[in-house]
């Protein structure tokens, strides 16, 4: 996948708006955001010297990736993208190793903007996008036990102009923006962020 070209489903969540890091987003938006990916299973090493991004389904992509930075708030993959895990890297892997995993990606909340582009030992992690589309994933919610669940069966995606983080799904909104990656570097400040 070459990621100048590719179009990225990316996951956004409510609370991250909510919280005062983003505006609400909207088609046809130029957007400045890291990403920020979290494993769906394990992470393994792969014999590979070739790096991948396929994309599943939603915000879910099978990766083939080289770690390119960690430490002991995060590491980095590179699968075409920078994105960051805000976990220390599983054991076995360093810098320079591959690796296979299936990941789920999503904007950046406040980790990278806020801290780790801080340290300039991090790589820049901020890419430029055009917001080309956005979803919001629907399902009804159903008391599980003590705690209130998605309903798995009722899920569906219903397609919108703007997000609305305060009123979207009772406020519980959950997005999906279909982004465009510009042909610009990757960079270590947003402009959309709210700092």
């Amino acid at each position: 996948m070459r990621a100048e070209s590719a179009h990225w489903w990316i996951g956004l969540d409510a609370w991250i708006i909510q919280d005062g890091n983003y505006g609400d987003f909207s088609s046809g938006d130029r957007a400045e955001f890291a990403l920020e990916f979290f494993p769906m299973g394990d992470v393994l090493p792969r014999d590979s010297s070739s790096i991948s991004a396929v994309h599943l389904g939603d915000d879910v992509y099978d990766i083939v990736a080289r770690v390119v930075h960690t430490d002991h708030r995060a590491w980095v993959a590179d699968f075409g993208l920078r994105a960051y895990n805000q976990s220390r890297l599983p054991a076995g892997l360093e810098v320079g190793s591959m690796i296979g995993a299936r990941v789920g990606l999503g904007v950046d909340p406040f980790t990278y903007f806020e801290r780790l582009s801080k340290d300039g030992r991090f790589p820049d992690l901020v890419y430029t996008w055009d917001v080309v589309g956005i979803q919001q994933v629907m399902a009804r919610w159903v008391l599980r036990g003590k705690t209130w669940n998605r309903d798995e069966a009722s899920m569906h995606v219903e397609e919108l102009a703007r997000t609305n983080a305060w009123t979207d799904d009772g406020s519980h909104g959950s997005y999906l923006l279909e982004c465009a990656l510009r042909a610009m570097p990757p960079k270590r400040t947003s402009s959309t962020a709210i700092t």
